[in-house]
């Protein structure tokens, strides 16, 4: 999924987060300790024109972005993005310990006619793992995604004045925020967590074993039904999302640890303010596991509070790429 065009490495890199109700462009410094944001921006996207993540009306929100783009004077700069959770595979599998090369052909073979994916024509990127039990071979985790989501999302940007330098996940732009963290700190996130990241109508679940993601989920907020139903709509999703949670780390915890290991600790960050309550709607046994994302010694702020960028966590995860 890795999209470059060779791009001169600039002073500033740019994150770009798309939610179905706002997008997000983040300006940073590059440096190897703190952050610096040196600049911001929001535009909320026309109702409809993002679905779970994935683009459904490309002119509505190439034309919200481009407004945006406009505005910051950014016209033609590289940007890193994300592709949607929701449209995610993950795996792991064993591979020949061969050149990248070699080993990339031998996955996209195995993609398009030996283990089947729940979409056709994927794209990918791998990472090698170490030595599998198998002599011989590599341990290799796959992330795959429809070409025509990527697609869509390239072309969508690029008509907004952006182009893409490299497609990203989410999960893996908020690990870049811990990895970060740990580096500046010396306080390593625990050896399984999960990720959880809020928006107003989904939240999208990673969990990590060695700082190695084993599991997607995402799920949708029944949030329009609940408000017709009256009552808190955020208090319903978090009592639902607390029985997905748990069952999903039951899964993981008796069907994919080798040790039956349990979750210690659940990061969350959020795409807005609205969504920060919802912790207090989850069973007490998840709260317990909560912590924010710890944005506070990562970013590197002159006169604002570090909390006002806590909804641009993504943001700034995907400029941190290669930074």
């Amino acid at each position: 999924m890795r999209i470059n065009w060779g791009w001169k490495k600039s002073r500033y890199a740019y994150g770009l987060s798309l939610s179905d109700q706002e997008a997000k462009l983040v300006e940073i410094r590059p440096s190897d300790s703190r952050v610096a944001v040196t600049r911001r921006f929001s535009a909320p996207l026309p109702d409809g024109c993002m679905r779970e993540g994935r683009i459904a009306d490309a002119q509505a929100a190439a034309e919200a972005l481009r407004t945006m783009v406009k505005d910051a004077d950014l016209r033609g700069t590289g940007v890193n993005v994300a592709v949607p959770l929701s449209s995610v595979a993950l795996r792991k599998a064993a591979f020949p310990s061969v050149k990248d090369r070699e080993l990339r052909h031998l996955i996209d073979v195995d993609l398009h006619g030996g283990t089947p994916l729940p979409f056709q024509n994927p794209v990918f990127d791998f990472v090698r793992l170490g030595p599998a039990a198998e002599a011989g071979k590599d341990e290799v985790l796959i992330f795959a995604t429809p070409r025509d989501v990527v697609e869509e999302l390239v072309r969508t940007v690029r008509s907004a004045g952006l182009e893409p330098v490299a497609v990203d996940l989410v999960p893996l732009a908020l690990l870049r925020l811990l990895a970060r963290h740990a580096a500046i700190t010396g306080e390593e996130a625990p050896d399984r967590f999960m990720l959880l990241y809020v928006e107003a109508e989904r939240v999208d679940v990673s969990i990590f074993a060695d700082s190695v993601p084993v599991l997607f989920r995402s799920f949708r907020s029944s949030r329009n039904i609940w408000l017709e139903q009256g009552g808190d709509p955020l208090a319903l999703f978090g009592r639902s999302l607390s029985i997905e949670l748990s069952r999903l780390m039951n899964y993981y915890r008796y069907s994919m640890s080798s040790d039956h290991g349990e979750i210690r600790r659940i990061y969350m960050a959020f795409d807005n303010a609205e969504v920060k309550r919802l912790p207090e709607f989850l069973d007490e046994s998840l709260r317990e596991l909560i912590r924010p994302l710890p944005m506070e010694r990562v970013l590197y702020l002159f006169f604002e509070n570090t909390a006002e960028y806590d909804p641009y966590a993504v943001a700034i995860g995907l400029a941190l790429k290669g930074a």
